[in-house]
């Protein structure tokens, strides 16, 4: 067995070489051959780790005695993280399946650390390295300070993971960028528990439809230090404590005549108040600055606050010239690093317009704290470290400076005295500081130091501040901190409770008020009909549709008009096969070629026996269309290809209708028959289903299963019915024992009358009984909204009812379990009906049973 080792050759003078080699172990191996899953962490272990009272690495300035000092790596490096505050700079050598840990405080690469792949995404906080293995989908989570593994886990999803990012001062979240939508997973890094994040509504502000991001831009993510901010593409995630926001850009990279495709993204500063894009500085709401504007310069946000790095010339056509250093939200350089070689970094033709490889700006990397500029040239094998020390350039400096150190997050507990000092570094001196944004009882002294006490019943758990510091010449920036209070999170949730039951009071109130208004109007109209004199002219009065049969002619003639909408449903959902089938076929004019290059137009009909049936087009001078029939086997091959693939197409929806009707407990064969009724509602469109029929006051009648009975060869039982009446009525209880069998399930004990397949009702499902002004839209995929389900016997309810499941919260799905083991049925609202496993956690299923919150998922089989 071989296995690779890396060595470290430095000398006094602290120049290092790294040399690779192949360690061949030769004897018996006596120890049993471990397999890839049982490292995989068990369930049972505690993965859970304390990072409150944990404090960030240190960094200090480095100390190699030349200006400039190289580090050759073993291998190229395809990707580079930064975490540890920005200590720690993680380099992903692919061809070595090693992690290389580069500390910025010993200028040194202090450990190799093993992976097992070669599809890897990386991502670092100030406290954990978190590394994805794609090709197993699996997670490892290893510790910055011990650089030890500590856990690895299966990953969250099943879909391919595109990009994943973290902030490198934060303590999470863990960021996971799906590839389909994209869709984002967020991830507790101390836990490793999914956090539940609900978007925003309306936060997408910059445009009414959100079009997602190409799936290459994924893996060029990028965080802001502290976690809050994320940038993808056009695309900016705001996360708070329970929600996030998505924000997109007006549209940024269009106006640039010069586009370098690396760089065809956003990146946010180190407290997400800034966002750098090519040729332009943006705030958090994504309004362009119109004073930072810096044209050919490409900046690049440091580590750490305050400062950023300048790429002369970065998108101009000659190229970059030059390394600068700017403040953080300016874009007038205050020093030039001459002594970094810029050519060195400059891309091949072949590679400026590509997606493979690292990103641009991850080859300039400045840790202010360390005094510290980090630069990868071209080939990705070295490491060139040049000392800047930023704030003693910027002294030296006639720039009018004014800029914040200090951090922007920070942590206070309920009933204790909070403090955060302000660190300030300003050329003109005279700092003031005053309070714009904070909750009640902050306040800040005239040397930065801020003061607060969260009370006992505090209920944000994540309060903003926002501060304004101004220097004696008039200069003024803003600095925001963001103050976690954990232990608001449970009078969050106390008040958001009693904020709801005051809500459902009030608005019962306001339902009780206009049914009063509505009866009081319907009285003042009849009361004003009775008195409009009848002479001189006709009055005219609203005529009453006569009832067509009569209850003892509707309980006679109840059973043969049952057994007819059966067999018309059945009949129906064959002439349907027969339809789907047609249509397939009847394809326009192609050109078809037969083996010996003969062409002619014509239109496929029909495939039988090995021969295709072709219909020539008409004619001018000949009006009949000629029939060919023509074995398949004389076709070319791109034209059999065709066929096949129209074949198999009908094959496979045979075999599917063929299987529904051979299971003998499954309610699918049922399902399929009703959605002939409901096509016109969701599958052909985007509107929701009436649950019910009405009067004239808006009190519900007869269920849907009543009205969709001519749509599906019932049109003789919906006859009998009195449709001015309610459901209930003496005539309309006597249809209810002649329920149609394809609204029965198959292994149903329930009452006579009585179906287990109702519609999803809630506020935000399909069937909403909401007011006409506050129903949903069908916003969500057809194929993972759920239409019906099938119930258990306790829920089973009259087929003319007007009421089916209501969806109100994720303890509802636990009423559908116990009917079938391990799951129940769905009918989705493109047609197709499946059976849910109870594997899925209920979080899961709840996006199942709404139609507008836009987010996606995946069922377990």
């Amino acid at each position: 067995k071989q296995t690779e080792v890396v060595l470290t050759i430095s000398n006094e003078a602290g120049k290092e070489v790294l040399q690779t080699c192949k360690l061949e172990i030769e004897g018996e191996n006596t120890a049993p051959e471990t397999a890839s899953a049982e490292a995989v962490t068990s369930p049972d272990t505690d993965i859970s780790t304390a990072m409150n009272s944990a404090e960030m690495p240190v960094i200090k300035p480095v100390s190699f005695k030349e200006d400039q000092k190289q580090i050759q790596l073993p291998a190229p490096m395809t990707d580079l993280v930064v975490g540890g505050g920005g200590r720690y700079l993680i380099m992903y050598l692919k061809n070595l399946k090693r992690l290389a840990v580069f500390d910025c405080s010993q200028a040194a690469i202090v450990k190799y650390l093993p992976v097992d792949s070669e599809d890897v995404l990386i991502a670092a906080s100030g406290y954990h390295l978190i590394v994805l293995l794609r090709d197993k989908m699996l997670i490892q989570r290893w510790n910055l300070k011990t650089l030890q593994r500590e856990l690895m886990i299966p990953a969250p999803t099943t879909v391919p993971v595109g990009g994943m990012v973290m902030g490198s001062a934060s303590q999470g979240p863990l960021v996971l960028i799906c590839d389909t939508g994209p869709s984002f997973l967020f991830l507790d890094p101390n836990t490793m528990q999914p956090i539940e994040l609900e978007l925003m509504r309306g936060s997408d502000r910059n445009r009414g439809t959100y079009r997602g991001v190409e799936s290459r831009y994924l893996k060029y993510a990028h965080a802001s230090a502290n976690g809050r901010v994320i940038a993808v593409g056009e695309t900016i995630l705001l996360l708070n404590d329970m929600t996030y926001e998505r924000r997109l850009s007006p549209r940024l990279f269009r106006s640039s005549g010069v586009r370098k495709e690396k760089d065809y993204g956003m990146r946010p500063n180190t407290d997400g108040s800034l966002i750098y894009a090519p040729l332009a500085l943006y705030s958090i709401n994504m309004a362009r600055k119109e004073s930072h504007r810096h044209g050919e310069n490409l900046l690049i946000p440091a580590t750490q606050p305050g400062f950023c790095v300048s790429v002369t010339g970065h998108y101009s056509r000659k190229g970059s010239t030059g390394v600068a250093l700017c403040l953080e939200g300016e874009s007038t350089p205050f020093a030039e690093l001459k002594q970094v070689d810029v050519s060195l970094n400059r891309l091949p033709p072949d590679r400026v317009f590509s997606f493979t490889g690292m990103a641009y700006t991850k080859r300039y990397t400045l840790v202010p704290d360390a005094r510290l500029l980090i630069q990868i040239p071209t080939g990705e094998d070295r490491l060139i470290l040049h000392k800047v020390n930023p704030e003693l350039l910027l002294k030296q400096s006639d720039h009018n400076y004014l800029y914040v150190t200090s951090g922007s997050l920070s942590e206070a507990h309920l009933g204790k005295p909070w403090q955060h000092q302000i660190e300030v570094q300003s050329k003109q001196g005279g700092v003031k500081y005053q309070l714009s944004y904070g909750p009640r009882g902050m306040s800040v002294s005239s040397t930065g130091l801020i003061t607060w006490t969260p009370p006992e019943d505090f209920a944000s758990p994540e309060e903003g501040t926002v501060f304004n510091v101004q220097d004696q010449s008039g200069k003024s920036i803003m600095h925001s901190v963001k103050v976690s209070i954990p232990g608001a999170a449970e009078n969050a949730a106390r008040r958001a409770e009693e904020q709801l039951a005051q809500f459902k009071a009030v608005k019962e109130a306001h339902e009780r008020q206009a049914k009063e208004r509505r009866a009081q109007e319907l009285e003042k109209q009849r009361q004003r009909q009775l008195q409009k004199p009848a002479q001189g002219r006709m009055r005219r009065t609203p005529a009453r549709q006569p009832r067509a049969v009569t209850t003892e002619y509707a309980v006679k003639v109840g059973p043969i008009a049952k057994a007819k909408a059966e067999a018309n449903a059945r009949a129906l959902l064959q002439k349907q096969i027969e339809k789907l089938n047609q249509q397939k076929l009847n394809l326009r004019t192609r050109a078809w070629t037969d083996q010996k290059g003969n062409q002619f137009e014509a239109q496929l009909t029909r495939v039988f026996a090995g021969n295709g049936y072709f219909s020539t087009p008409v004619m001018k001078r000949d009006q009949s269309n000629l029939t060919l029939k023509l074995p398949l086997k004389k076709l070319s091959t791109e034209d059999r290809k065709y066929v096949n693939t129209i074949t198999g197409y009908l094959a496979d929806k045979r075999k599917l209708f063929e299987t529904i009707q051979t299971e003998e407990h499954s309610p699918r064969l049922s399902m399929s028959q009703i959605t002939s009724g409901l096509e016109p509602f969701t599958f052909r469109g985007s509107h929701l289903v009436p649950p019910y029929s009405v009067d004239p006051e808006g009190k519900p009648l007869l269920s849907w299963r009543v009205q969709i009975l001519p749509a599906i060869g019932g049109y003789d039982l919906f006859q009998l019915f009195h449709h001015d009446e309610p459901w209930d009525s003496p005539h309309n209880r006597q249809l209810i024992p002649f329920m149609p069998d394809f609204y029965r399930s198959p292994d149903s004990k329930a009452d006579t009358g009585k179906t287990n397949l109702l519609g999803v009702s809630g506020k935000h499902s399909l069937f909403s009984t909401a007011e006409e002004d506050e129903k949903p839209e069908l916003k969500d995929s057809h194929n993972k909204t759920a239409l019906l389900v099938e119930v258990p016997d306790s829920l089973a309810v009259e087929w003319t009812k007007p009421a089916d499941w209501e969806f109100v919260d994720q303890n509802s799905i636990k009423s559908l379990y116990g009917f079938r083991p391990d799951g129940f049925y769905v009918l989705f609202a493109d047609g197709k009906s499946e059976f849910v496993s109870s594997s899925n956690s209920l979080s899961t299923l709840s996006r199942m049973f709404t139609c507008d919150d836009g987010q996606s998922y995946e069922l377990k089989k």
